[in-house]
């Protein structure tokens, strides 16, 4: 994924995205905050089997863990790597 598009997510510009790209965003998005309901569940299912809509759910879980324990243990991004916080 090119930087330009990461920088597009982190800002919440998801206009260059293919539709069902915006619907996996709103998806991931919605199993971070815990928000998944019926409808968001039946219109991402017009783009995605069940299944794929699991391990997208389990994907985002394990990101989120993954995040929150760097975080939380401060761990440093490796040397020469950029944070995200940059223009």
């Amino acid at each position: 994924m090119p930087i330009s598009e990461i920088r597009c997510l982190r800002d919440g510009d998801v206009g260059g995205f293919d539709e069902n790209e915006r619907v996996a965003i709103a998806f991931a998005e919605a199993v971070e905050d815990r928000t998944v309901d019926d409808a968001l569940w039946e219109k991402a299912s017009t783009w995605f089997t069940p299944a794929q809509l699991a391990d997208l759910t389990m994907l985002v879980g394990f990101y989120g863990l993954a995040s929150r324990f760097v975080m939380a243990l401060g761990v440093p991004l490796d040397e020469g790597v950029a944070g995200l916080d940059l223009p």
